[in-house]
């Protein structure tokens, strides 16, 4: 046997050439050890209906068996990628695992496809998108050091997300349960079509021993499963831990495809990487891969522009004409570059703003003795781009779209998927796209330069016309990514928002696609900051649009604007405080902003409008900067606690520091602090708004006066 590694920018794959066959073996930083001779497999997992592959978790066999007899065929490298080809033995199978190389990253995106070279119909019941493996290979799992590994995973929900989570390997339920193949590993899975809905479709195996930490990710909008754990050659305790990636598993989704003669199948794209450190440092090598991979052509020449959005805290889906004029008057002495109107635009006064989904026709008694368009023109005329909010893969029931027959929307056993008053149009259909292309057309002769994107419901798979659901979810979303990036191609200064159901759908297979992924709808200010660290760690700070929203109309006073002006409201905002902590959060990423600011006195006002102006000086180094988290993540439910946050750049000679006090009863926090020689306070600058900063060796103590308060504070 022939060890053979593959170098690409610091991160090694590490194969061996076994006769005819180019066997896997793992990834590194170092040329690692090889890993026992009935562990090196190909670097894919495949099954065949009616073949028998596996147990539901990849540790219960030694491998499947289709991919075990499968052997190289073709190998081709050059300065993009790493291409492998695998004839699969007893079947007329062909997989293909192509290796992307990065300029930037210590990572590879993996795109593995199974192409039918025989002369009969084959159904894949599994296909991975990867498989690593070669993590603490030394080890024997029944006396491993418990503390040596950490599993590092991202748990989400609705106005919530970003949670990330750190388990030891018996918490995270992986633990020796005797001689022979173990079965007790680590399972992460979303299902449906609100891809992040539930957990990020990304891992990190933390080695603390080495100093190394592995990660991969997959790149879906669809259902999607990871399994990491540790792999054993049968009755031989030694191996090493393993992450598997996929979202084509019958056992997981009921994922199936049968192929004909010539026909493939290219499972959904991943990323794997290694990089010395730790979660910091994993965080820094994803970045650095999503800013050279996961980027759509940029609609705006400068920098993003900073949104204003009349939903959140304010509109709640419910424009009008009397509060449309003063919010657009003050956003723009805020310094907003983009008014986008929310939801409701549509809809007739009183009606909820999701029953008139699908055809998009402005409504003709929101705005006065005026009209949308007038509207939109009056944005422009104040120097903004209009926007305006869009579901585009849906159609409420009532509406005329949803009078066409059922080959436009999604069905299942006959019935179209219906969900919170919503059909669900089938991109695959040509009409569908047509019908949307003009709907877009329209909207740009009104005008408009900026969409928000919203998908507010979950289908738990797409449609069975075609075959299996989970496949044709596969299939539908690909034709809606395409459909959009038709639609930017068409019109390339067009700014268009992932919402996604607030983050729900928020994968980075979406963000290739789209420019702003903004995080969900939180209506309490100060949860916000535990929000926007963990989405950092999964989502480019450039790209992250994040709420700020001072002088907040909460929902529950949705329909009473009265409140704005009660002596208790105004007696609350009157120190300005919960302005800069709005502020302060939205700074840290793309500056997204809402809230009742034509209610905003003038003090709040100077504060909106200082921190809109530094932040359009920050811009340019946020999107080169990388999130560091010198005192950790901020749990959503610690509210007894600091959030820190540093953004600081490649060579980490400066950066900005974001410190909000939550309802922490310490008034101070120590920063683990390495590396700058000084840190000065940059907003608020009024001297009312003075914290405490003090140096020491190490460390950096901060002093906030007042729980539920925030500063900006500039590193060199």
């Amino acid at each position: 046997m022939e060890k053979k590694i593959f170098d690409i920018n610091g991160l090694k794959l590490i194969f061996v050439q076994k006769d005819d066959n180019l066997l896997f073996s793992g990834i590194d930083t170092v040329d690692a050890p090889l890993l026992y001779e009935d562990l090196l497999v190909p670097p894919f997992m495949l099954g065949v209906q009616g073949k028998f592959y596996g147990g539901n978790r990849v540790g219960t066999l030694s491998y499947s068996q289709l991919s075990l007899g499968s052997r190289l065929k073709h190998m081709e490298e050059n300065e993009e990628s790493l291409t492998l080809i695998y004839a699969c033995t007893g079947e007329p199978l062909e997989v293909t695992v192509k290796f992307e190389k990065t300029k930037t990253a210590s990572a590879v995106r993996v795109r593995t496809s199974v192409k039918n070279t025989g002369n009969r119909p084959i159904s894949i019941s599994a296909l991975s998108s990867v498989f690593i493996q070669g993590i603490a290979q030394d080890e024997f799992l029944w006396n491993i050091n418990q503390d040596r590994l950490a599993i590092h995973y991202c748990k989400n929900s609705g106005f919530g997300e970003g949670q990330w989570r750190t388990a030891g390997l018996s918490e995270a339920g992986i633990y020796y349960v005797g001689t022979h193949l173990n079965p007790a590993n680590f399972h992460l899975q979303n299902t449906g079509s609100q891809s992040t809905s539930q957990y990020f479709p990304v891992v990190l195996v933390e080695d603390k021993q080495k100093n190394r930490i592995y990660f991969a990710e997959m790149e879906t909008s669809s259902s999607w499963h990871i399994e990491t754990g540790f792999r054993n050659a049968a009755e031989k305790d030694k191996g090493s831990f393993f992450m598997l990636l996929d979202a084509a598993r019958e056992r997981n989704s009921l994922f199936y495809v049968t192929l004909s003669d010539g026909e493939s199948y290219n499972a959904e794209p991943a990323v794997i990487g290694c990089c010395p450190g730790g979660f910091d440092q994993a965080v820094k090598q994803l970045t650095l891969y999503r800013r050279e991979k996961v980027m759509p052509a940029p609609a705006w020449y400068g920098e993003c522009p900073v949104v204003y959005n009349d939903y959140m805290n304010t509109l709640w889906g419910n424009p009008t004409f009397d509060q449309l004029i003063p919010l657009i008057d003050a956003a723009v002495r805020a310094g907003a570059q983009v008014f986008c109107i929310d939801s409701g635009w549509y809809d007739k006064r009183g009606e909820v703003w999701g029953e008139n989904l699908g055809d998009w026709l402005p409504s003709t008694d929101r705005y006065g003795n005026e009209d949308l368009q007038f509207v939109l023109d009056y944005i422009k005329s104040k120097g903004l781009i209009p926007g305006l909010w869009l579901e585009m893969e849906v159609a409420n029931f009532r509406s005329q779209v949803a009078k066409n027959d059922d080959s436009w929307f999604i069905c299942r056993n006959g019935i179209r998927v219906a969900d919170g008053g919503r059909y669900f149009l089938d991109f695959q259909n040509s009409d569908v796209c047509d019908y949307m292309f003009s709907v877009i057309d329209r909207l740009m002769a009104m005008g408009i330069g900026y969409i928000k994107n919203d998908y507010n419901s979950c289908i738990s798979s797409g449609d069975d016309k075609y075959g299996s659901p989970a496949y044709n979810m596969q299939l539908h979303l690909r034709c809606f990514y395409a459909f959009i990036d038709a639609v930017r191609e068409k019109y390339p200064d067009l700014i268009i928002e992932n919402c996604g159901g607030g983050a729900q759908r928020g994968d980075n297979g979406a963000l290739s696609h789209f420019h702003l992924q903004s995080v969900s709808d939180q209506e309490i200010y100060h949860l916000m900051p535990s929000i926007v660290l963990g989405s950092l760690a999964t989502v480019l700070p450039e790209r992250l649009g994040i709420w700020s929203y001072p002088y907040p109309l909460r929902f529950k006073y949705r329909n009473n604007t009265e409140h704005l002006a009660s002596p208790e409201y105004i007696n609350s905002m009157a120190n300005g405080e919960e302005t800069i902590f709005n502020m302060i959060t939205g700074m840290a990423g793309n500056l997204y902003l809402s809230g009742y600011l034509s209610y905003a006195d003038e003090k709040n006002m100077a504060l909106i409008n200082e921190a809109v102006t530094l932040y359009k000086t920050m811009r340019s180094f946020i999107k080169a900067s990388f999130p560091v988290y010198p005192c950790g993540l901020n749990p959503i439910d610690k509210d007894n606690s600091f959030a820190v946050l540093i953004l600081e750049n490649d060579k980490k000679s400066e950066g900005y520091l974001y410190v909000w006090r939550r309802g922490c009863e310490r008034d101070t926090i120590e920063i683990p602090f390495h590396g700058y020689t000084s840190a000065s306070r940059i907003y608020p600058s009024a001297d009312e708004y003075s914290c405490g900063i003090n140096m020491e060796p190490g460390l950096l103590k901060i002093t906030l006066q007042e729980k539920y308060s925030a500063r900006l504070i500039k590193l060199n």
